[in-house]
């Protein structure tokens, strides 16, 4: 079958056909219609750059939270483990202190301090070994 080189015009069948064929010479489109349609495509293309930008942030977001909570587990068992102690504990270790070297609860805190220093030079000396690595 060959095309036809030349387009059929349709039935006119139906009423609404006929009154759109009829309507073609007396209707027109006005002066500021692509404007109009302009704008409408720039505020619908606006809003779903919008919608897009608000989906990624929602991703990236639960994205951190999937990666970041086990990270922030990780860290907080490797700084608890680096930890210094807080007072209350000095204080503890300086008061055992002096009552086993039967000192002055003043000299136990010295040596106390003196020993919380030690372990903190350890740490950072194993620290800076295995960074060296």
């Amino acid at each position: 079958m060959s095309p036809d080189p030349l387009p059929r015009k349709p039935s006119l069948g139906s009423p609404v056909e006929q009154a759109i064929l009829a309507a073609g010479d007396i209707v027109r489109p006005s002066h500021d219609l692509r404007p109009q349609v302009l704008e409408a495509g720039r505020k619908h293309l606006g809003k779903q750059l919008g919608q897009r930008a608000a989906g990624g942030v929602a991703f990236a977001f639960g994205l951190l939270v999937l990666i970041g909570m086990p990270l922030k587990k990780m860290a907080a068992e490797h700084f608890e483990s680096i930890q210094t102690p807080s007072s209350t504990e000095i204080q503890r270790r300086a008061a055992i202190y002096a009552l086993q070297r039967e000192i002055g609860t003043n000299w136990g805190l010295t040596e106390a301090f003196g020993l919380v220093k030690q372990s903190q030079a350890e740490r950072f000396g194993q620290l800076q070994a295995t960074a060296r690595e």
